[in-house]
């Protein structure tokens, strides 16, 4: 039988084929340290992806978690290289678009999801909109989740 680290990094891996992604990675949030930890990425060119945490209150990660929407990174928009250059994630993999998704288990946020481009090929709606429903697919699965906040008691806290 398959474990929810598993059916996650699956369903993971759907959402990047299906968004044309160069990356994909589920940042799960820990409400004891207040930090949001990479533990799912594919597509990921950077080792040191999987061991960054960020804290979800800042940039637009925290964008996406504080209004419970998607939030694009758009290079035209002004002041849109600084952004960049103070994301960890979008810096260290070279994404040159990408979308932040919250991920909701039943009311609360228990996650982001980060899809991006190496290319500047913006998000269009209908990407977004396949992105949406792929992560409220992925948080109506409460067993994996439940699974997963198990298992992230052993992690090593940063």
């Amino acid at each position: 039988m398959e474990n929810a680290k598993e059916a996650i990094l699956r369903e993971v891996k759907k959402l990047r084929r299906e968004t044309e992604s160069d990356f994909a990675g589920l940042g799960l949030l820990d409400p004891a340290s207040r930090r949001v930890t990479w533990r799912v990425v594919v597509g990921s060119v950077s080792s040191r992806t999987p061991n960054m945490t960020q804290r979800p209150s800042v940039g637009l990660l925290g964008l996406a978690i504080r209004s419970g929407t998607p939030v694009c990174f758009d290079p035209s928009r002004p002041g849109s290289e600084r952004a960049r250059i103070e994301d960890p994630i979008l810096l260290a993999e070279g994404l040159a678009a990408a979308v932040f998704l919250p991920v909701r288990t039943g009311c609360d946020i228990s996650g982001v999801m980060l899809l991006g481009r190496r290319l500047t090929k913006d998000y269009d709606d209908a990407e977004i909109g396949r992105a949406v429903r792929g992560i409220k697919a992925l948080g109506a699965r409460e067993e994996w989740w439940r699974e997963l906040s198990l298992e992230a008691v052993s992690w090593p806290k940063r």
